[in-house]
């Protein structure tokens, strides 16, 4: 019996949405503290990380077997981004003119995440659903005004702009933390009772497949009534020993009074025989 779940976790979109992250980061603490790095340099980074993405995507879906899932689609878009990412290295001159649009664009697809996220707490029960919500807000506000108003006055090397790619960044990784432990959690406790209402069921360890860690408790009640039963088995035990040597010990006494007895019979005839004879010699 195999009660295990297979579980299809979407590694693929995890890694891209750490990855967007790390990359606003990267593009805004670089342009604080320096400003040797020009946007075409910065498309490379992208190609760079669309293209081990899109390899680690088509590794994964051979090496975990993900081949046997019918919606998973990870061999297909891994080929795809890697052929577009080296389609870009071709084109990055180009590409870089649209580069300020591309980190806009990051921002607000972090946004969109954030929702989702938002969504699946609460689904979930988690009450830092708000917080999710305040994030993805933040994130899509960002995007939209810096969008519309960045190169009219807002210059794409400012300070505050820089700052903004930054905390958009860490939002995003938060965000996907924080859902990243709730999911955690609720499939710990969902396991956890899925096989509670098992051993109910079944009233007892010898199930198939039942992790060690929710077999425990259940072990652990049986020997508290271990003692119990040997204590009652070994009273009765003692009881039946006891009326048994009771037993022996009458009937020993009921045979010793009988020899005695019959010893006594005996050395009174004997007296008798004697008795006779000696009063047959002195009539003599």
């Amino acid at each position: 019996m195999n009660n295990a779940k297979v579980r299809n976790t979407n590694y693929a979109g995890i890694v891209f949405h750490m990855m967007i992250s790390l990359f606003l980061i990267l593009v805004g603490t670089m342009e604080l503290y320096s400003s040797l790095m020009k946007p075409l340099y910065y498309v490379f980074i992208i190609c760079g990380f669309l293209m081990v993405w899109a390899v680690s995507m088509v590794v994964r879906y051979f090496a975990k077997s993900e081949f046997r899932i019918a919606s998973n689609y990870d061999f297909s878009i891994g080929c795809t981004v890697l052929l577009g990412a080296i389609g870009i290295l071709f084109k990055a001159e180009t590409v870089s003119i649209y580069f300020i649009e591309i980190v806009i664009l990051m921002i607000f697809y972090l946004g969109l995440v954030s929702i989702q996220h938002t969504v699946q707490m609460k689904q979930l029960g988690s009450k830092l659903f708000l917080l999710n919500f305040l994030f993805a807000a933040a994130l899509i506000a960002f995007s939209l005004i810096t969008g519309l108003q960045v190169n009219d006055w807002i210059p794409w090397d400012s300070q505050l702009l820089l700052i903004g790619f930054v905390v958009a960044g860490g939002l995003g990784i938060l965000s996907q933390i924080l859902i990243g432990l709730r999911v955690s959690k609720y499939n710990r406790d969902e396991e956890k009772n899925f096989w509670k209402n098992a051993l109910e069921a079944a009233n007892f360890d010898e199930v198939a497949d039942i992790p060690e860690e929710y077999k425990g408790k259940k072990k652990k009640s049986k020997k508290r009534r271990m003692p119990l039963e040997s204590k009652e088995t070994d009273m009765d035990t003692d009881s039946i020993e006891n009326s048994d040597a009771e037993n022996v010990d009458h009937s020993m006494d009921e045979s010793t009074l009988e020899s005695e007895e019959t010893s006594e019979v005996v050395q009174n005839d004997n007296i008798a025989d004697v008795t006779e004879e000696s009063e047959e010699e002195t009539t003599k």
